[in-house]
């Protein structure tokens, strides 16, 4: 009995282990959830930035070629030109420049001033060759009343015939001598007039070979890009144009009188109607093309300049006014 006892007193008891299997279950519990608002959160992360975001849409404008419908069928880069490419103005005389009332991109019209040559010596010599005609024509006066008095003696045979055409000849040289100098004294006024440099042309000023006080001649310095004698370059803004190398198995595509559009590289928002007008008689070995140019209908002179980048895009149809936005038509 004592012995059962003392073995019961020695025996250790061991604790309940149902608490710590709960206490395990919560943590476990708590991870768990903790584990499912983190993988949520990053769920919606990336629905957030895939695709939960707006779509972005590609449009690809598809140009019909249907009847009626407006349709590029080719495109080219190209340059703006003139109907007349370039002119240089120069003079046929000598002299210093005293005016030159044009600057580089300045527009000019048909007889303004481009530039004025000192005509002082000019002058002279034409008033000079003005009194040497009318001496001429004084003595022409004289000899013809000679020749006429000679006439009327040689009919009564008071002089001899020998007498009678020396006075005829004398007429006729006076005659020639007044012609002679009659020519002289227009020269002369030419060069006067060339003395002031207007412009053939309406157009604007591309380059100006000479400044105010340079002096114009013959065996002078040649101006960068212009002869001796050149005094400004123009382009012809009447007739501006946009020239285009097309492939050359694609020229049967186009004709005389074929609609275009002309973009500037500089201006994308701006469209301007062309046509067709002009097809180079000469394709391009090397580079399997044909020149082309087209006629702008109404160039906005404030943004088509010469040599400015442009793309050509030639229409089977004409395209309305309203399907080009910021049109100039």
């Amino acid at each position: 009995m004592r012995t059962n006892l003392q073995l019961a007193t020695l025996r250790i008891e061991r604790p309940q282990e149902q608490p710590r299997r709960k206490r395990s279950r919560l943590v476990s519990i708590s991870i768990l959830m903790l584990l499912t608002a983190v993988l949520g959160a990053a769920s919606y992360v990336i629905y957030a930035k895939t695709l939960g975001r707006p779509q972005t849409v590609q449009t690809i404008m598809v140009l019909s070629n249907g009847a009626g419908q407006p349709g590029v069928m080719l495109t080219g880069s190209g340059y703006v030109v003139t109907r007349q490419k370039y002119i240089t103005i120069g003079t046929k005389i000598l002299g210093q420049i005293v005016a030159e009332p044009i600057e580089e991109g300045q527009h000019v019209r048909i007889g303004d001033v481009l530039a004025q040559i000192d005509d002082r010596d000019y002058q002279a010599q034409l008033r000079q060759a003005a009194a040497v005609r009318d001496l001429s024509a004084s003595n022409l006066r004289l000899d013809l009343a000679k020749a006429e008095r000679a006439r009327l003696l040689f009919g009564r045979g008071v002089i001899s015939k020998d007498e009678y055409q020396t006075a005829m000849n004398a007429a006729e040289v006076a005659q020639a001598a007044l012609q002679r100098d009659t020519a002289a004294v227009d020269y002369a006024k030419f060069e006067v007039g060339q003395c002031v440099i207007t412009s053939p042309i309406n157009g604007i000023v591309l380059h100006k070979y000479r400044e105010l006080g340079d002096t114009i001649n013959f065996g002078g310095q040649i101006q960068a890009g212009g002869g001796a004698t050149d005094i400004v370059q123009l382009a012809d803004t009447d007739d501006m144009r946009a020239e285009v190398d097309i492939n050359e198995v694609d020229i049967a595509k186009v004709s005389l009188g074929s609609p275009a559009i002309v973009v500037p590289d500089a201006y994308a928002d701006r469209r301007f109607e062309a046509s067709l007008v002009k097809l180079y008689p000469k394709a391009d070995r090397q580079k399997g093309t044909v020149k082309v140019e087209v006629q702008f209908n109404k160039p906005d002179l404030q943004i088509i300049k010469p040599e400015m980048s442009v793309k050509v895009s030639f229409l089977e149809n004409p395209p309305p006014v309203a399907d080009f936005p910021g049109s100039s038509l």
